[in-house]
């Protein structure tokens, strides 16, 4: 452990504890935060408990852009993997909007507008700003 070159001191800054306990499971789990003490309990639940859906969605989009295996040791490499994470996620899903409509109308399902994730923005907009 290294010392620190200065002592720590208290800060102004306010902390909540949030204790959530499965009913069914039993499973205690434990969230610090440091929202605004007006921020409602059910908001700060919606928030802690979205960030699994999200860490889902990062697997599986790695997953099928086939890195799912990819380990990183610098910032730089993090970097890059991000980049070829998002580019590969960019180019199947406009491959895939593009060949949403070619398939025959007797295919069930197929040929529709392309809203399968309806409120979903364009990817170029998100490809662009990351750049």
């Amino acid at each position: 452990m290294v010392a620190s070159p200065r002592p720590s001191r208290p800060t102004d800054r306010q902390y909540t504890l949030i204790v959530a306990r499965n009913v069914d499971t039993g499973e205690i789990k434990y969230f610090i935060s440091n929202a605004a003490a007006c921020v409602p309990l059910p908001d700060l639940l919606t928030a802690v408990f979205a960030r699994r859906q999200i860490e889902l969605w990062f697997e599986r989009a790695k997953q099928e852009a086939g890195l799912g295996a990819f380990e990183v040791r610098t910032y730089r490499s993090l970097l890059r993997h991000w980049f070829c994470s998002r580019l590969a996620m960019y180019f199947l899903a406009a491959q895939t909007q593009r060949l949403r409509g070619e398939k025959s109308a007797d295919h069930a399902g197929t040929g529709g507008g392309g809203n399968q994730c309806p409120g979903v923005d364009d990817l170029e907009v998100h490809v662009a700003l990351a750049g």
